[in-house]
């Protein structure tokens, strides 16, 4: 969904690019911290991060 999001953002759909990150930050609260399960590196910081880029 992060990747999705940028992507989204460089192709100028700004629609889509918020509906990928909301749906990345529900997740993010769900799992509640930062964590790097199987080298993922996915919590609540990398969605802020990937916000800040798209």
């Amino acid at each position: 969904m992060l990747l999705a999001a940028v992507i989204a953002a460089q192709q100028g759909r700004p629609k889509d690019t918020d509906q990928f990150l909301t749906q990345a930050e529900g997740l993010a609260t769900e799992l509640g911290s930062d964590q790097n399960l199987l080298w993922t590196g996915f919590g609540p910081t990398n969605v802020v991060i990937h916000g800040v880029s798209a």
